[in-house]
């Protein structure tokens, strides 16, 4: 039987109207998780290159102690200096941590410089500097999602995502 007979065209626009909507609502859902994903996709590579600049300022001054112009201290605390200067889109800054995870350099909040940061856990419980750590004890590339207080923010002001 079928059960379009038994309902008259009234019924029949509010199912063909309700079919559209949810039609129309499943690809608004597929259209914003397809942007979400391009998006931090884009964000991962920018900050990638971001990061190759850094390293490569780190690698210079390598280069310049390996050749004896300058001491392997010298080197280190040239380096750090140059990175802690260094910012992108506007406020935005690099930090240095070590494997223990001990803060090097933060090129937003100079407090945190020799605070270890192995127990630290972002709001989401997130242990961020150990998974960074974890993450590229290899060589390789990580990304780690987590939250932080945005630059320029007091110590326990709200994180950004």
């Amino acid at each position: 039987m079928n059960i379009f007979k038994r309902i008259g065209i009234g019924g029949r626009l509010v199912v063909l109207v309700l079919l559209f909507g949810a039609g129309l609502l499943a690809m608004q859902k597929l259209a914003m998780a397809t942007f979400e994903s391009s998006s931090v996709g884009l964000k991962e590579r920018e900050l990638t290159h971001l990061t190759d600049v850094a390293i490569s300022i780190v690698k210079s001054f390598h280069a310049r102690a390996q050749a004896g112009e300058m001491t392997e201290e010298e080197a280190k605390a040239n380096a750090l200096s140059a990175l802690e200067n260094l910012k992108y889109e506007g406020n935005n800054y690099f930090w240095v941590n070590d494997d223990q995870p001990v803060m090097l350099m933060h090129g937003g909040n100079t407090a945190l410089v020799g605070r270890n940061f192995a127990d630290f856990t972002d709001p989401n419980g997130v242990f961020i500097f150990n998974e960074m750590v974890d993450g590229t004890r290899d060589g390789s590339n990580a990304t780690v999602a987590y939250q932080w207080a945005a630059p320029g923010a007091e110590e326990g002001d709200p994180p950004d995502e």
